[in-house]
């Protein structure tokens, strides 16, 4: 403890220390940043300071989290119970080593039994597949299947192999026997996430949701989710999308649904809808202000609509299989948190001219390389959302130059409130794309997705009648 209260007193000194809050040109942060988090490094790595950095709050972007992703990572968050901590929960049939184990392991998986599987960049084919479109697994993993059958292959094959030759190849058997368990293991899990986006359920939810997207209505995806009582999050995620896609939901719609949930799953539910509808997630026309979303009820008159168009949130023509752009992640969406940071790379000011008065929770801001008072910043950021910091145009961000030689400045972005794992894809295919001027870092306070956005705002009502009826 008191080696972090030094380091706070040094940073503090280091940034001046009297409280001010100042929007800094890009230089301007890796100047500070790096002293703070780097100056004790033990080791003589080459140090790359931040060239930039943006801090993107999870209210600016509700939609991304209730879309449903499509990438190999996303999807297996999304089907598999989450992962957590770099780690899933899967079947042991799915992680079982030869075909002995994988049948004894399906009958203990009857049982609900499930081993914890580390699923992070050690892996070396989970790094190169996680953030593949799904259309793009299976060809991945066939490729990588072959090439290993190739190694064994090509070695067989050569009758006359000298011993330093045969030496070299038994060296190599630890690292390919570890990668073929690697493969059989993805196959195995892929072939699961398969079976769950194959199936019909799962295509129309994914319709509804671009239809959504789109701007059109699809509320009778709702109501069958509704009458079939799917679970009530799956149903609630859906119905959350399509009030912050069409500007909240008329009074009669918000009534309808509203008593359909509680009819149907019961008033345990009455508080999560209440704060569903205080977050603005499932708010009605009139009041959708409660995340920003003012007005509306149309789907071409609202905040969404204009951030569709001038931020180009939907791509019908974009290639899941050699992606060039952010929509790969759910074969037609881009996030718009994505979209902002494109935006702010971009030479051109005028898409986030456009784009930055309809983002919910931003005031009317324009920004400047300059410091602000906290009377300021209070200002702006008040109930009303009206203050402005800085008159004049947008300050772009330029990068500025990179301390190693050919390397690209270090873009930060940080997400209060969480990232999904397709932002985090996108944000990837950004950084390795030629044109886009920095190597992006991504921070966030949490990984999440819808179910776990929802579960966060779950408000625990207990039934006291079957309480009581049980222990009579």
């Amino acid at each position: 403890r008191a080696d972090l209260r030094a380091e706070r007193a040094r940073c503090r000194a280091r940034s001046g220390g009297d409280g001010v809050a100042t929007a800094a040109g890009p230089r301007d942060f890796g100047g500070v940043l790096p002293q703070c988090n780097l100056s004790d490094a033990a080791d003589a790595r080459a140090r790359r300071d931040v060239d930039t950095l943006v801090i993107i709050d999870r209210l600016a972007d509700l939609v991304t989290p209730m879309v449903t992703p499509l990438t190999y990572e996303g999807l297996v968050d999304e089907v598999m119970g989450g992962i957590h901590h770099g780690c899933a929960r899967l079947p042991r049939a799915v992680v079982a080593d030869d075909a002995d184990e994988t049948a004894s392991a399906a009958a203990a998986d009857a049982d609900g039994d499930r081993v914890a599987y580390a699923l992070n960049s050690r892996d070396a084919l989970y790094a190169e597949v996680r953030d593949l479109n799904i259309e793009e697994l299976g060809a991945r993993l066939g490729d990588r299947a072959k090439a290993i059958r190739a190694a064994y292959d090509a070695f067989r094959a050569r009758r006359d192999a000298s011993i330093t030759e045969i030496h070299d190849f038994v060296k190599r058997i630890p690292g390919l026997a570890a990668a073929y368990r690697s493969l059989q293991t993805h196959i195995r899990l892929a072939e699961c996430v398969a079976r769950a986006t194959d199936a019909r359920a799962f295509r129309a939810r994914w319709h509804a949701e671009r239809t959504f997207l789109e701007g059109e209505p699809a509320f009778d995806v709702i109501d069958d989710l509704l009458a079939t009582r799917e679970p009530p999050f799956s149903l609630l995620r859906l119905a959350c999308l399509a009030s912050l896609t069409t500007g909240g939901l008329r009074a009669a719609r918000h009534d309808a649904l509203r008593r359909g949930v509680l009819q149907t799953y019961g008033f345990e539910l009455l508080g999560t809808l209440h704060h569903l509808e205080r977050v603005g997630l499932l708010a009605r026309a009139r009041d959708a202000t409660a995340a920003g979303l003012v007005l509306g009820g149309g789907g071409a008159r609202t905040p969404f609509a204009a951030l569709r168009r001038a931020l180009r949130l939907v791509v019908a023509d974009v290639n899941p299989r050699q992606p060039s752009d952010a929509a790969y992640v759910s074969s037609g969406y881009a996030p718009i948190s994505v979209r902002l940071v494109e935006a702010i790379a971009a030479p051109d000011d005028a898409a986030l001219a456009t784009a930055l008065p309809q983002v919910p929770g931003l005031p009317h801001l324009a920004y400047a390389p300059r410091a602000f008072s906290r009377e300021e910043l209070g200002c702006a950021f008040d109930d009303a959302g009206a203050g402005v910091l800085a008159a004049g145009a947008l300050h772009r961000v330029s990068p500025g130059s990179p301390a190693s030689p050919g390397a690209k400045p270090v873009l930060v972005v940080v997400f209060v409130g969480g990232v999904t794992y397709a932002e985090i894809a996108a944000l990837r295919l950004l950084s390795r794309r030629p044109d886009f001027p920095f190597t992006v870092l991504v921070a966030a306070t949490a990984v999440i997705n819808g179910a776990g956005l929802l579960q966060t705002l779950v408000m625990e009502m207990e039934n006291s009648l079957q309480k009581t009826h049980a222990t009579a």
